[in-house]
């Protein structure tokens, strides 16, 4: 067994920023390794959003200090890799990245710092997370314990298997397309459980966002273009919200403000959990009235009903990696299945032959997702998901790969089709060796239903992610019947967060990676390629996450590839008979961590750059051996 070092954990001292001793050897690295800041305010690396952060919530102390020194230690605007020691946070918005850093360095959990952030993102990324959704979060806690907490939407007690029969459309947008939301069950469940630090202070942050205001960001921006029309009449505060009177676009940069949501996320704060977003409270009662007022069924013993619910992991052994990711009715099934067809090909590097195989795991694994639903209302789910993932499965399915071509879409297995929306976000934090979160949410589409609460909570549009009986894909595959609506049921999703660890370690079995993404029925394969760069090819996070991607949805039948992609893999793929789409529009988004277990002081981290995102980092404490 190796030698042990121990280390206790010291609170950075406020006339020493960075936590780091000068004789301390073990905090040494640091300062050798963390880049300085290239742009710089009275000495220091500042975002626009930063400054008014700093200036709204100098009333919390501890959470403004810390938020300082993560922003002192440098907010990192470039793409080339950074040293990290004992803690990150990787998400959609360096703003809420930096929220979320500002809680570990007050000594908060990584829970504590995966929900500041979140919150957060409700506030600014408002077209994809928020109150009005849901998701999946995945927990290591400090003594390597992982679990899943589900806190999908749920169908309405009215909800029935017909619905919309008559017109589907009505999945999509209005108030019979929101489901019952789970953010803020979800988030008390998991501070309940893993909290370190108070409630109120994870909230507060993001009530001055909201009441003070923060910088458009451009994926915003750019979605509210694209459903300006829609939002002009469907929802015209909102619409106003991000639109001039004359009908123009705000540009990137405007100062929004959430005066309403600030006021909820008080309340939220005050109460000491997100119950009352579902005890019946005027809160609650808003909620049922907007989704009425617009066609929709859902009451207040829907939202009182709605629970969060802890789930044991999915995991697999892929080489030396531990895999850990979240259950049905989430897509980590469908994940662990590409990764065990892939496993016996050992290690992929970026050429034409690996990229073919990957494409078929993909291929393979996606068929297998139409038997993916919510476990607790459908009992054939258990068992499909236990073979989708075994080593015999896998090894059964890549010995119907053929290195020499692909093959008609038939041949795979293909019986039934699903579909799920592209708005999410995704947070990845790392606190110490040990202690790691990857979770993702959604609204569904973006904007979800286009309808918003008069407290400023954006609805989501959840029940499109259920199939629809009577209708075909494009290849008239008809819909997965283990899908369909039932009331109470949770809609199948495209999430997939991982926590992978380190199995060749002799004394501890330590964090290696945490990633996840955003993009709907794009984010398993995007994981997948992040995963395969980290851990097969020896890519730094930073190349990882950028790096062009690839996407085979099995329908239509043809292989989505990234602009910049290589030009003699994408001829080689074609000669192999796959039909090749280059498009200019990003696959996937990406927030991950990853720690160097050679040395575990060393942890990096990256957002894509595709949705804008900033990973925050610093010094969590100095290190003192005992």
């Amino acid at each position: 067994m190796a030698s042990e070092k121990k280390f206790q954990f010291v609170e950075a001292d406020s006339d020493n920023a960075s936590g780091i001793d000068d004789d301390d050897e073990d905090a040494k690295l640091v300062a050798e390794t963390v880049e300085e800041p290239t742009v710089s305010l009275c000495g220091h690396q500042f975002s626009s959003l930063s400054v008014l952060i700093i200036g709204g919530v100098l009333f919390a102390a501890l959470v403004t200090l810390g938020l300082l020194i993560s922003i002192a230690l440098g907010l990192n605007d470039s793409m080339t890799p950074t040293l990290y020691l004992r803690g990150a946070v990787a998400s959609d918005s360096g703003a809420c990245s930096e929220v979320g850093f500002s809680v570990l360095k007050g000594n908060g959990s990584a829970v504590d710092s995966a929900i500041a952030t979140l919150v957060c993102l409700g506030v600014v990324r408002l077209q994809s997370a928020g109150i009005g959704g849901g998701g999946t979060m995945l927990i290591r806690n400090a003594s390597g314990h992982v679990t899943s907490i589900d806190y999908r939407e749920m169908a309405p007690g009215s909800a029935s298997r017909d619905m919309f029969n008559a017109d589907s459309s009505k999945a999509q947008l209005g108030g019979l397309s929101v489901a019952v939301p789970g953010q803020m069950k979800g988030l008390s469940l998991a501070h309940e459980m893993f909290g370190k630090t108070s409630w109120s202070s994870l909230i507060q942050p993001s009530v001055v966002l909201a009441r003070n205001g923060f910088p458009l960001e451009k994926p915003t921006r750019d979605w509210a273009i694209q459903k300006e029309q829609q939002l002009k009449q469907s929802n015209p505060s909102l619409h106003s919200l991000l639109f001039t009177a004359d009908g123009v676009p705000l540009p990137v940069g405007a100062v929004i403000r959430r005066p309403q949501l600030a006021n909820l996320l008080q309340s939220v704060a005050d109460s000491g959990s997100g119950d009352i977003i579902y005890n019946g409270s005027s809160i609650s009662q808003r909620i049922v009235d907007a989704v009425r007022a617009a066609g929709g069924s859902m009451t207040l013993q829907d939202l009182a009903a709605y629970r969060a619910v802890l789930r044991p992991p999915l995991s697999a052994t892929i080489r030396s990696n531990l895999l850990h990711t979240s259950p049905p009715p989430s897509s980590g099934a469908t994940l662990l299945s590409a990764m065990q067809i892939l496993r016996g090909f050992g290690p992929l590097s970026d050429s034409t032959l690996s990229f073919h195989r990957m494409i078929e795991a993909i291929k393979f694994a996606f068929v297998r997702r139409s038997e993916i639903a919510d476990p607790d209302l459908e009992s054939s789910v258990a068992a499909a998901v236990a073979t989708m993932i075994s080593q015999e499965e896998g090894d059964r399915l890549r010995a119907m790969i053929r290195d020499n071509s692909t093959q008609p879409l038939s041949y795979y297995g293909a019986s039934s089709a699903t579909t799920t929306a592209p708005g999410t976000v995704q947070v990845s934090v790392q606190r110490g060796e040990q202690e790691a979160v990857s979770v993702t949410e959604s609204i569904g589409s973006p904007f979800g239903s286009l309808l918003s609460t008069v407290d400023g909570i954006v609805l989501n549009n959840a029940m499109n992610d259920f199939s629809i009986p009577n209708t075909v894909d494009l290849h008239g595959f008809p819909p997965a019947e283990v899908n369909f609506i039932k009331p109470h049921k949770r809609p199948l999703s495209s999430m997939s967060p991982v926590i992978a660890a380190n199995t060749q370690l002799n004394d501890t079995i330590a964090v290696r990676a945490v990633v996840g993404a955003g993009g709907g029925p794009s984010i398993p394969s995007t994981v997948l390629q992040v995963l395969i760069d980290l851990l097969d090819k020896g890519k730094d996070v930073s190349t990882a996450v950028k790096a062009k991607r690839l996407y085979q949805r099995l329908t239509p039948d043809l292989v989505a590839i990234e602009e910049g992609f290589s030009e003699e893999a994408i001829a080689g793929l074609r000669s192999l008979g796959h039909s090749i789409l280059v498009t200019n529009r990003s696959i996937g988004h990406s927030s991950a961590v990853y720690q160097d277990n050679s040395d575990p002081r060393r942890i990096y981290a990256a957002s894509d750059p595709r949705d804008s995102g900033k990973a925050s980092y610093g010094a969590l404490f100095k290190l003192k051996k005992k």
